[in-house]
This record gives C-alpha cells, structure tokens and sequence, in this order.
C-alpha cells in the first residue's frame, strides 16, 4: 500500500501542469454543483425567512369578503389568532397648499397583542385600553406623534374615535407588512367596522409541522365561501424555488459538458503513461484489481483535490453570488448560510465524475495483455469506431427530438447535453475520413507538408483528441460569452428617458401637480394575481394613453380601446389566447370587491426588456382608472432635480436620479453576468492548457516519426510548418462547427431558460463574438510553440538509435 500511495504521490506532482488542469476542470464542477445545491437550500430559507418576519409562525390565512360573526372550527392541533382589520385616514391641511386637504390612509389593528406576541406577529407591547392606541414608528415619524398625544380617527358609518397614544413600538412582524398600522383593542376596531357582532375580519393559523398544505386543502373544503390563504409551501413559491434551481443546473450541465473531454483526454493520456509501470506489476504477479486500484485511487485523489478547490472557491464568492441573486430580510447582500451537506455533496462529486469517467479507461487496460502494455505506447493510427460514429448520430437524432417536443425544461438540457455529447462523438470519423479522401486522392506533388498535415490531423490520436476537446470547448464557451453579451443587454437597456424617476407615489395625480418640472409623464403600472379566463396569473398592468419618455413596452398599438387589452406574445403563447379572442380578466380578486372585466385581445407586445417574465399586459388609460382609480405608480420627470426632490410631499414615494436608477439595476446583474465571463474564460484557458498538453504528450509519442521524417530530408522548417498546420486544423474545425451549430446550442439553452420563466433575447456584437473566437484560437495556435521548439533541440540520431 505504502509503495502504490509513493507512486500515486509521484504521478500527480511529476507534471504539475497537467494536475492543474485537472483540479481546475473538476473544481468548476464541484462549484457550480455546489451553488446549484446552495441557491436552492437557501431560496426555501429566504421565502420561509421573510414570511415568518412579518407573519410569525402563521401558515394559513382565512378570509371572508363579510367577515367572521363566528369562528369556524379548526382542525385539531391547530391555533388561532382572530384579527379585526379597518382602515381610516388622517385628514390633513397641507399649509405648502392650502387648497387641498390630504387624507393619509391608516389601518386599524383590532387584536390581542399577548397572543400576536406568541405567535410571533408583533413586538412586545403593553395592551391598550379602550380609547387608546398603539401605534407603529412609522406612524410616529412620518405625523410627529408621541406617546400621551391624542388623534381622532372617522369610522366606516362617519363618527370619529379619539385615541390617546399609549405606546409607540418598532416596525416588526406584521407591522413591517403594514407600516402605518395604529393598534387598538378588540371593541374600538369594532367601532371602526360599525359591527358590533363581528367577531374577526380575517383569521392567522399555526397548522402542525408539515402539514400546512393539507390543512388548507381541509379548510378549502369545509369553507368553500372562505378565502384560504397559504403562506409558506406554495405552488408559486416552489416554482420560484424550482426556477432558480434549474437555470444553475444549466450552468452546472454546461460547465459539465465543457470539461467532460477534457478530463476523458486525459484519463486516457495518464492511463497510456502508466502503462509500463501496470505491465511491471502484472509481470511480477499482481493482480488485475490491483493495477485498476492504482488508477482509480490516482483518479479519486484528483476528484478530491478539485473538490477542495471548488469548496475554497464556493465560500469564497457565495455571498456575493448567491447573496445578490436572493433577497432576504434586511435586502440583497447579505450573508448565506450553508448546510454542511453541500460542500461535502460537491467534494464526492468531483472525485465520482473522475472515477467514472476514467472506468472505460480502466476496464480497457485490464484488458490489454501484459506484452502489449509493456512494449506499446507509440502514437499509432487512429481509427475510430463506426458504434462511436453511430451512437454520435443517434444521440443528435434525439437532441432534436427533444428540442421540438416541448416537454419542459429538463428535455431541453438532456437534449442540450445530448446535441454536444453526439456532436463530438462524431467528429473524430468526420476528421478520419477527410483524412481518408486526403490521402487517396492527392499526391503531394503540390503542398506536401499541407497534405501530410491534414492526413496527420485525422489519424494521430493525439490531434484528434485536441479538436475534439476544442469543439466541445468553443461551442459551449462561446455559448455563454453570447449569454452574458445577452443578460448584460437586457439589465442595461434604458427605458426611461428622464432626468428622475419617482417610484412608489401614493397619492392621486393631481396632487404632484406643485412639483415645478420641464416635462412629466405618469406611469400607471400595478402587479398582482388576476384571474384570466378562470386561470390564475401574476400580471404586469398598465394602463395606456402613449409613452413619451418610457420605452419599456415595445410594439405598443397607437390607441387601445376601453374594452381591449394587449398581453406580451408569449403570455398570450403560455395562456393560449388568440387575437380577436375574448378574454374574462378578473382583478383585485383578494379584495371585498373584485373587479370582472370582458375584453378583446388586440395584437401582442414585447415586454422583455421591462419585464423578464413576459407578464406585462396593456388596457387603456380609462380602463385602468376605471379599477384603480387615479393613482399612478410612477412620475418620470425633466428639470431641475433638487428643486423637484423638495417640493415631493409624498413621504412614502422614493425620489431616484436615473443615473443612480441604473447604477443599482446594473449592480444586481453584475454577479449573474461575471460568472457567465469567469466559466467563459475559465473554459478557454482550460482548452488552451489542454491542447498544450496534448501537443507535448504527441510530440513525445511522435519523436521517432519525426525523427525518421527528417532523417529523410524535411527541414526543421519544414516539420515546424507541419505541425503549425496541424494546430490550426485543430481551431478550424471548431470554428466551423461553430458557425453551422452553434446557434442549435444557444437555441438549447434559451430555450431552456425561457421554460424556466426567464426569456432572455440574444443579443451580441458580432465584432466582439469574433474577437473572443480569435482570441481563443491564436491561443490555441500559439501552444505549437512549445512542440516547435522541442523539434528543435531533438536529437535525431538518438531517437533512430531507440527504435
């Protein structure tokens, strides 16, 4: 044991640069794997997080558009807490502008603040009394009240209540969902309601672990005229969870695909050059097991050096990544904490894929006779097998199968892995047979050291390996850098063409008319769950009269009529309605009451530059106001800004230059668009190192061939020329390839994306795609270099002598 863990020890440092090409290979696997793993862990802790801060450890929600004059009955083990929700306002006389009177909306909290306490909803606060109030901190701050200042307050049947402020408490739990919330006893929000009976508005319940989804299946069925709510565990949720999930097991099957050969090459290469020391033991009576030990133990040792490699990569950029990628409570940024399981899952993983990848390998060797493996080892001709050649072509047949069933997500990346797997497995018969027709029907009368090479190309096992290592690598690397060029398009297209944006505006339009600006357009934008011919969909609402400083929505018609309505493409595409359709759209369908409208469905729009979902849909001006009354969501301004940032008098709204808009929209693309570039740029160096070493390792196995090639008469020039052109072949062919199925990959993996709800729209410079091949190439090319000037200090003499 001792002597094999010495020579496993010597195997892995005598070449230094090959072992790092390995370690790197499968420490971008073990990575990837690992972010993979962590973003889907820590997406279910982010949703589970940000419900239980503002909902504690509330699981359902039931509602009654009448409210509750009885509670229903629970199902055992479950607990309750019943909560009476109002709402009134402030009126307010704005001395800034006297002719209006601002009525600043409340809610008012009728609950048992021990019992929200317990269930984790509100901070720990003294019960109020009747005529009293708690109020949140934002109510404190944004209207100056203080603790012994008195407010009085209208009710639904237009009395008014005067509450004295008993204490003011931090904006936590429901009140950091609800910021300008005043909480009351029980009796004074009944006041509120003018109900007197009502025993709740609106119920929370704790349902036993693992149990919430059937809990409110129970619940659906008891009380179908209720309204059940689910908060965590929901099919949205899962779905965002699953999204996420999958669009990095795409980077992880691409990182995957990319140094598959790679690893496969060299399994091979390290199995050939251990070939004499296995002869050795077998002739001195070691067993078979015993020499497949020894590789496969070299192989598990590379796994678990990439796999730590990976790890140490994974920690050091998972906060970045995955913390920009995933908002939690306190926003984007912030710390993300990792199971122990999952750098251990990418630590086995790494050393699994080197093992199984070099079994094959393995297998063949116990194979060979111990003659054979002591005396082989010369670079001979390459002749691949015809089942290799067929399988290749059997595996690209059901690639495009797969792409044109339209079957989901996990079709498109089987029959991704399937389109590059096949195309490789049938390069190596495509270069054998160009090899072939070369050398039939050609002399060498004109370019001879030409001809050669090209012959060379395809029967040197060691060429053939190269190309197909640089196929696979251009076609995927290439693919992610026209990805990143993509998703960087897509975060920096500007749709407004303003000096500010305000966001979040609360009041009607009317009342920004004080704010002095050159120009200024009002957005109306709402999001919510609608239900659109009796299906349920998140939807992007606008409400249109044209767009003059806002070009988000492209494809826009020049007027909608009050009963028509424009869906982006592929939601009418996902939904199923045709133009000339009528469409039922029900909206604000969780409110008391729902709004049903009957529309005609008018040519589609292109909202993928707003809105990467593809949700957006258009009605008229009128239409919107008509539902959600005369509240814009955004005001896009010209002109001074810090005048126009002083006279806003809306609190709530977020008054942003757009510059500073941008900074932080490019901000969060940054992590998604640089890990697209490192993989890009990691595979190129990786197939740059790779091919290098596939020229010393068939310099080595060649040097009796060149030796007798310039014993009979070629120059050194002429030998360097040869194996220039061998090298160039080896970047031809890709590029070639590239060019006639490259477009197939990138169809594979947006489609892919797009099956995951995000539909992202190629987009490149083709000078900059070119660049990035050309670097590539010359790369590659340059790595002659290093077989040219070997040629040049062989001793011809020496290696006629060895034969």
């Amino acid at each position: 044991m001792r002597f094999i863990l010495k020579m496993i020890l010597r195997n892995i440092t005598v070449k230094p640069l090959r072992t790092a090409v390995i370690v790197l290979c499968l420490a971008a696997v073990s990575l990837t794997f690992s972010l993979c793993l962590t973003i889907s862990v820590s997406s279910k802790m982010a949703v589970e997080e940000q419900v239980r801060s503002g909902n504690g450890r509330a699981d359902i929600v039931l509602n009654s558009s009448k409210g509750f004059m009885e509670l229903p009955v629970l199902p055992d083990e479950c607990d309750s807490l019943p909560v009476l929700l109002a709402s009134s306002y402030f009126q307010i006389h704005d001395i800034k502008n006297y002719k209006y009177v601002q009525k600043k909306n409340i809610i008012v909290l009728g609950i048992d603040t021990a019992k929200a306490k317990d269930f984790g909803m509100l901070p720990e606060c003294t019960a109020p009394k009747d005529g009293e109030a708690v109020i949140s901190y934002s109510v404190a701050q944004r209207y100056g009240y203080e603790v012994g200042d008195t407010m009085t307050l209208p009710c639904a049947d237009k009395t008014e209540v005067t509450l004295t402020v008993s204490e003011i408490v931090l904006n936590k739990g429901l009140l950091s969902i609800m910021p300008q919330t005043v909480i009351v006893t029980e009796d004074t929000a009944r006041s509120f309601l003018s109900e007197p009976e009502l025993k709740a508005t609106m119920l929370y319940i704790d349902a036993p672990d693992g149990m919430t989804s059937e809990i409110a299946d129970q619940l659906s069925e008891m009380y179908p005229e209720l309204t059940v709510q689910q908060l965590t565990g929901t099919a949205e949720t899962e779905d965002m969870i699953e999204s996420l999930t999958r669009t990095f097991f795409i980077l992880f099957i691409v990182t995957f695909l990319m140094i598959l050969f790679i690893i496969t090459a060299f399994s091979k290469n390290i199995a050939a050059e251990r070939l004499s020391v296995i002869g050795t033991l077998r002739s001195i009576g070691a067993e078979k097991k015993t020499a497949a030990f020894t590789l496969l133990a070299e192989c598990a040792v590379y796994g678990l050096l990439g796999g730590i490699l990976g790890t140490v990569l994974f920690y050091a950029i998972k906060d970045m990544l995955v913390g920009n990628t995933i908002p939690s409570v306190n926003g984007l940024g912030g710390s993300v904490s990792v199971p122990y399981y999952i750098p251990l899952t990418g630590l086995l993983l790494s050393a699994a894929i080197s093992c199984t990848v070099s079994l094959s390998t393995v297998i063949n060797t116990s194979k060979t006779p111990i003659r054979d493996i002591i005396f082989g080892g010369k670079d001979s001709v390459y002749r691949p097998k015809n089942a290799t050649a067929v399988i290749g072509v059997a595996l690209f047949v059901c690639a495009l199968i797969l792409y044109f069933s339209q079957t989901g997500s996990i079709s498109f990346i089987v029959g991704l892995a399937a389109f590059v797997i096949g195309l490789c497995l049938i390069v190596p018969k495509l270069l054998s047979a160009v090899s072939a027709i070369t050398a039939l029907h050609t002399d060498g009368g004109i370019l001879p050291v030409l001809r050669l090479a090209v012959i060379q190309s395809g029967t040197k096992k060691t060429a053939v390996t190269g190309t197909v290592i640089c196929v696979a690598t251009m076609l995927l690397t290439s693919s992610l850098y026209i990805l990143s060029c993509s998703v960087e398009k897509l975060y920096s297209v500007r749709n407004y063409g303003c000096d500010a944006i305000v966001t979040d505006l609360s009041e009607r339009a009317e009342r920004y008319d004080i704010i002095t600006a050159d120009s200024r357009e009002f957005i109306y934008n709402t999001e919510e769950t609608a239900q659109i011919n009796g299906k349920t969909v998140t939807i992007n609402l606008f409400g249109y009269e044209g767009f003059e400083m806002f070009s988000g929505l492209c494809d826009l018609p020049d007027k909608l009529a009050e009963n028509e309505i424009a869906f982006d493409r592929l939601m009418m595409k996902r939904l199923g309605i045709n133009v000339g359709d009528s469409v039922t759209l029900t909206l604000k369908s969780n409110t008391l009451r729902p709004v049903t409208l009957t529309l005609t469905a008018v040519s589609g729009i292109d909202s993928i530059y707003f809105d990467q979902r593809c949700n957006a849909a258009v009605v008229s001006l009128e239409t919107y106001i008509n539902v959600y009354h005369d509240y814009p969501s955004t005001l896009l301004v010209k002109g001074d800004t810090e005048l126009m940032r002083r006279q806003l008098i809306d609190n709530s709204a977020e008054f942003q230059l757009t510059e500073e808009y941008y900074a932080s929209s490019d901000e969060e693309s940054k992590s998604v668009t640089g890990l697209l570039k490192v993989l890009a740029v990691m595979g190129v160096l990786l197939a740059v190192i790779s091919v290098s070493s596939e020229q010393m390792i068939g310099f080595t196995q060649r040097k009796h061939e060149l030796a007798v090639l310039r014993s009979q008469g070629m120059s050194i020039g002429q030998l360097s020329k040869m194996l220039l052109i061998e090298t160039i072949l080896t970047v031809i062919v890709p590029i070639l390839l590239f060019v006639t199925a490259g477009q197939a990959v990138m169809l594979f993996i947006t489609k892919t994306l797009g099956s995951l709800d995000m539909n992202i729209p190629i987009s490149y410079k083709i000078t900059g795609l070119v660049g990035f091949i050309a670097v590539m190439s010359a790369a590659v090319v340059l790595t002659v270099l290093i077989p040219i000037n070997s040629l040049k200090k062989m001793n011809v003499a020496a290696e006629l002598k060895q034969e």
